[in-house]
């Protein structure tokens, strides 16, 4: 068994294997590091330690003289193993999941830069501690708004600040009260403090500390043995603290896990969602992680008329510590004897829904085209499904506008299973798209400046050649969806991740009722394309009817919305000045299925540019009489 360097060294990587550790011998935990007897000689007084070294591995060592190593190396000795049946061990031990190491090698993010981040070591932040000790304004804050005593907030390291000099000096709220005091919460990482965030005493106005990265509050409070509580600000993990559980905060309710922190929590003896539960993001950001760990979680539901544990704690168990802890673990109590899964009650979602128009909802699917973005509405669990009369007519380029448009604009992550182009050929497009540049002249100025407008973008890009079934490759991008927290998908084309199966058709049948209930139960947009219908002499050229569409009658069927498109082909090409492609720039996009229709037309015009792989909307536009529906 050959198993790859990385996926050693996520074994060793992983907090977990403290449990593995501590099934062999018992541990106490004595600051950062456990200590027991060493069950490899016989000893009254223990010399056995687990620590951390500097690359994060979990090491053994025995003082007693049997040695040291990671923990492939100590389950070799107990087990009398080899190293392989050791692996095999702790794989099985962890529950290891191969498909996130595939996960990890196949999908890759368009702007892969590393970035540096500003640090401070625990001395150097010291100063905001000694501050808030010295500060009543900062003291007072924190006990009568929030209910956080100074015991609570000295464990945890929180500060004060009474001026934020230059930070946030263009942000006019900021300024406005620049002067007037700000909480400071750190974020720790492996001892060092990696974001600073403020809260204004005086207003509800956040700032943060530039150049620093964005993380979860409270990683160090993550331990093998207890289960972590997950909710949204500082205020709430600190009274999840203070009331005695471990708990970490989302920075934000869009907040998007990177597969490092998703790893992390999973090191945890369970998951508690405790996130906000008033409406809008909040529950949606809860309900989606229940969704991803399964059976690890728990979500839990605040009390009618109680948004979060801060609020909870404050007015219905009023800043009783024990109270709140009793009535906390009620609540975990009821959410795991909670109805079947899947089962909702009308009145009770009609209640708790975003309360707006499906038009405006702000999760629906959208287009950087006015004309377009009106055709239909899709929300999240929609299949979309889009087909073109001929290739080559810039159905994959129409498909990254979009996404790419969602991505930025709108705060959506993206998985892009290209089978057109490989991931260099798709960077190539996205910088040329983003900077509006020749794709094939493209500088590594026009890279970088791509790199800055895809700064803070989630967009994964990848395909497996080797995968040889639908299935196969869905189970890569479900794996991806749960690992990248993917909120839209591109299956870039469904005809050839299809294609090598006995029965196409029949692999397209189950493969588009696979993506339904994916859509459904992740809360996606996915995306199918299709490639076209090859057209006999009568047909070739002309634009296609919704029976048209290549393959199995479920492409359209089990879908939401259905987007064709048409160009023309050129007549009188020029062989001084050939163009790039054989069609007209002008390019018919048609809306020929929605079970929700949005305000506008079923019928748009674009312009290709196929230099810069971009659409523009034409505007003016009119459809013509002949034309179907």
């Amino acid at each position: 068994m050959s198993v790859p360097v990385e996926e050693l060294d996520s074994l060793k990587l992983n907090p977990a294997v403290i449990r593995l550790y501590s099934s062999k011998t018992k541990l106490e935990k004595r600051g950062k590091d456990y200590f027991g007897l060493c069950v490899l000689h016989s000893e009254k007084s223990g010399s056995f330690t687990v620590s951390q070294d500097s690359r994060g591995f979990w090491l053994w060592h025995c003082f007693g003289g049997c040695g040291g190593g990671d923990i492939l190396s100590f389950v070799q000795k107990t087990d009398k193993c080899t190293f392989n049946e050791a692996v095999k061990t702790v794989q099985d031990f962890l529950g290891s999941d191969p498909k996130k190491s595939h996960v990890d090698k196949i999908f890759k993010p368009l702007e892969e830069k590393p970035k540096e981040y500003k640090t401070f070591t625990l001395a150097e932040y010291k100063k905001l501690e000694d501050a808030l000790a010295s500060s009543s304004e900062g003291m007072k804050w924190l006990q009568e708004q929030r209910g956080i005593t100074y015991e609570t907030a000295k464990r945890l390291h929180v500060g004060f600040r009474q001026d934020l000099g230059k930070i946030g000096e263009k942000d006019p709220k900021i300024q406005e009260v620049r002067n007037k005091g700000w909480i400071a919460f750190p974020y720790f990482e492996n001892d060092k403090v990696v974001l600073i965030k403020y809260r204004s005493v005086v207003q509800k106005i956040t700032a943060r500390q530039p150049g620093m990265k964005t993380t979860l509050f409270g990683m160090e409070s993550i331990d093998p043995f207890e289960p972590i509580v997950v909710v949204e600000g500082e205020p709430d993990r600190i009274i999840m603290e203070q009331a005695g559980f471990r708990s970490v905060a989302l920075p934000m309710s869009g907040f998007t896990l990177t597969p490092e922190l998703r790893d992390a929590l999973e090191c945890a003896d369970g998951i508690i969602l405790a996130g906000d539960c008033d409406q809008g993001p909040g529950i949606k950001a809860m309900e989606r992680l229940k969704q991803d760990f399964g059976d690890k979680a728990i979500l839990v539901k605040w009390p009618d008329g109680y948004k979060d544990a801060n609020e909870t704690f404050i007015r219905c168990n009023k800043m009783d510590v024990n109270a709140f802890k009793d009535h906390f673990n009620e609540l975990i109590a009821r959410s795991k004897s909670q109805p079947m899964k899947g089962v909702y009650n009308l009145s009770d979602t009609m209640l708790s829904s975003d309360q707006v128009p499906l038009v405006n909802h702000p999760d629906r699917l959208r287009f950087p085209w006015k004309s377009v973005d009106e055709m239909a509405i899709n929300l999240p669990g929609s299949v979309v499904f889009s087909t073109s009369t001929n290739s080559g007519m810039g159905k994959s380029i129409l498909w990254m506008n979009v996404t790419l448009h969602g991505a930025r604009k709108h705060n959506n992550t993206v998985l892009n299973y290209q089978c057109e182009m490989d991931r260099f050929e798709f960077s190539a497009a996205a910088a040329a798209h983003l900077t509006m540049r020749d794709r094939n002249n493209l500088s590594p100025e026009d890279y970088k400046k791509a790199s800055v407008l895809l700064k803070n973008v989630s967009y994964y890009v990848g395909s497996d050649p080797t995968l040889e079934t639908a299935d196969e490759v869905l189970d890569l991008i479900e794996a991806a969806v749960k690992r990248l927290g993917i909120t839209h998908v591109v299956l870039d084309h469904i005809h050839y991740v299809c294609g090598q199966e006995s029965d196409p058709i029949q692999a397209q049948n189950r493969a588009m009722q696979r993506i339904k209930n994916m859509a459904m139960i992740y809360g996606l947009i996915f995306i199918v394309l299709g490639q076209p219908r090859k057209a006999d002499q009568k047909t070739k050229g002309k634009e296609l009817h919704l029976t048209d569409a290549k393959g199995a009658g479920s492409l359209i069927d089990n879908s939401n919305s259905a987007y064709f498109i048409h160009r023309e082909t050129i007549k009188n090409i020029d062989p001084a000045n050939p163009p790039m492609d054989e069609y007209e720039p002008e390019t018919t996009v048609r809306n020929k299925k929605a079970r929700s229709k949005g305000r506008g037309a079923s019928y748009a015009k674009l312009f290709y540019n196929g230099t810069v792989a971009t659409f523009l909307e034409i505007s003016h536009q009119e459809e013509p009489e002949d034309m179907f529906q």
